[in-house]
């Protein structure tokens, strides 16, 4: 008798506020009593679709070619995923998601994220959502049925509680997640189902406020730091002793599992030796390769034992031993400097009190020992997912030369003239020799002109308030219309409020400008 499969989708939950909170999630807490709790489980992505299609191609990066989320695929995605496999064997194959995000994602079904004849279905509302769970319940074949309730995610939660403020919503976003898991255990119980169900849920990331830089003002998810991507993951089987894992597993095991799962006899479960399950290290990213680094959205990847991780991001690297610092505070490589031949020398800090204690030599060995390890696997795993995007020429991006600094709190100005000085640093290497066509002529228009004129060729400074703007410094500035009879090899739109950057680059893509030499 074939087993059915459940995979659910905990949208927004990292291990540390399902810890602290576990006065939100009784229903949860029930669950991980009668299941495998996975200690260890990272995970691949702080992107929720980009964890769905590293779940379901098994980590095999289809998507770095494209320039966002929402953005069409060129060609199709050739190999199966575990929805392609599971309908092959003879399946019903769903996929559900609520609420519907077509209008934040665009063209997500014609992208092949989750299978090549697999698409998400979109649910309207709550009531649609659990009628399209009880039809596949009721279904004669067996299932193996994915749900994504992207409620507990903060742009939807307004839905379930308007009047609340945007921190009361936070918490209740998890209360209804937690019912959410009670209602579909329940109707399998009642159905009879449950027994035969092998039902795997995972969190995707949690998110940052702040605690390691503004970004802009977004605080859903961000950079691969350990609580972001360090989240719950349960298998739930009656065939199997409850019992805590505590190997390193990362998303792109998930489909393994499940396939071993499916395949293994009651007869061999108590035997069962997780044979997807005993990796050494764990890869996480925040954005797809083709992606263009933003000051609020830097690009950042990082690696991770379970017990350090080294992250990689446009500013440099950092390493944090994340049992005592689970939350990325401290970098241990600031206790060093990182000589341009890239050897770690111990600088000459003093060491006061109880990190006398902590930071004696073996530590200090240590930490060198497992630094060099973890950029090598590092830096190449990152060549790879370049590889993979066809732009190894960008493999600059990431500064595996220098050591991160600690993110500082200014006051209103000098935040202004950071935001500025940092906006323009992700981008200033496209720039370098090249022809360029600047667009915008307020401040941050400004700096950017003062700090490109001697590095490239400005070959126009435009700006849709040109009269207002003529003759700043020795460069006229002129009407946007005028890129058309210019040649250039980039344009970069040098605004920094997102809705005007935006309709700018509509505007330049709608005469038909080449998106990708467009930088924004």
């Amino acid at each position: 008798m074939m087993r059915n499969l459940i995979l659910i989708h905990m949208e927004s939950l990292n291990m540390l506020n399902y810890r602290f909170n576990r006065e939100y999630f009784p229903h949860l807490c029930e669950i991980e009593r009668n299941s495998l709790t996975f200690s260890n489980y990272f995970s691949s992505a702080t992107s929720t679709l980009m964890v769905l299609s590293d779940l379901a191609y098994q980590g095999s990066y289809i998507n770095e070619t494209l320039r966002t989320l929402k953005w069409k695929r060129h060609g199709c995605v050739e190999e199966n995923s575990l929805l392609d496999d599971l309908f092959d064997r003879g399946y019903g194959v769903t996929m559900l998601h609520y609420p519907s995000i077509q209008s934040k994602n665009g063209d997500i079904e014609l992208n092949s994220f989750i299978g090549k004849r697999r698409y998400i279905k979109e649910c309207v509302d709550n009531i649609t959502y659990h009628n399209e769970i009880l039809k596949i319940l009721e279904q004669s074949k067996p299932f193996a049925l994915w749900l994504c309730n992207f409620m507990s995610h903060m742009d939807f939660n307004m839905n379930i509680a308007a009047d609340k403020s945007g921190m009361g919503r936070w918490m209740r976003g998890y209360e209804y997640l937690d019912q959410e898991l009670a209602y579909i255990f329940d109707l399998l119980r009642e159905r009879k189902l449950l027994e035969n169900t092998t039902i795997i849920l995972y969190g995707d990331h949690g998110d940052d406020i702040y605690s390691h830089g503004y970004h802009g003002g977004l605080t859903h998810a961000v950079e691969p730091y350990a609580q972001l991507i360090h989240t719950p993951m349960f298998v739930y089987d009656g065939r199997l002793q409850p019992e805590t894992v505590s190997s390193v597993v990362s998303t792109v095991e998930i489909a393994n599992i499940a396939k071993e799962l499916l395949n293994m006899s009651d007869r061999c479960c108590k035997d069962w030796c997780f044979p997807s399950v005993g990796r050494r290290y764990a890869f996480s990213r925040n954005m797809f390769a083709v992606q263009k680094v933003r000051e609020s959205f830097g690009k950042g990847y990082s690696v991770t034992d379970g017990q350090f991780l080294l992250l990689v991001n446009t500013k440099g690297m950092a390493m944090y031993e994340i049992k005592m610092d689970p939350t990325c505070q401290n970098n241990l490589l600031l206790f060093y400097k990182l000589e341009s031949n890239g050897q770690l020398l111990k600088d000459e800090i003093y060491l006061g009190h109880h990190f006398r204690y902590l930071m004696d030599k073996k530590t200090f060995k240590e930490l060198e020992e497992k630094f060099y390890e973890l950029r090598d696997i590092l830096r190449g795993k990152v060549a790879e997912i370049y590889q993979s995007g066809k732009c190894m020429e960008r493999f600059y991006e990431m500064s595996f030369e220098e050591v991160q600094q600690p993110v500082v709190d200014f006051g209103a100005d000098e935040r202004k003239k950071w935001t500025q000085q940092n906006q323009f640093e992700v981008f200033a290497t496209y720039f370098m020799g090249k022809r360029v066509v600047l667009y915008g002529a307020g401040d941050y228009g400004r700096f950017c002109y003062d700090q490109m004129k001697d590095s490239c060729d400005i070959v126009a400074w435009v700006d849709k308030n040109y009269k207002e703007h003529r003759n700043q410094y020795d460069c006229d500035i002129i009407a946007p219309e005028t890129i058309l009879i210019r040649e250039f090899d980039l344009i970069y739109i040098a605004i920094m409020n997102d809705k005007i950057r935006q309709s700018v680059f509509d505007m330049l893509v709608g005469w038909g400008i080449e998106e990708n030499l467009i930088v924004v």
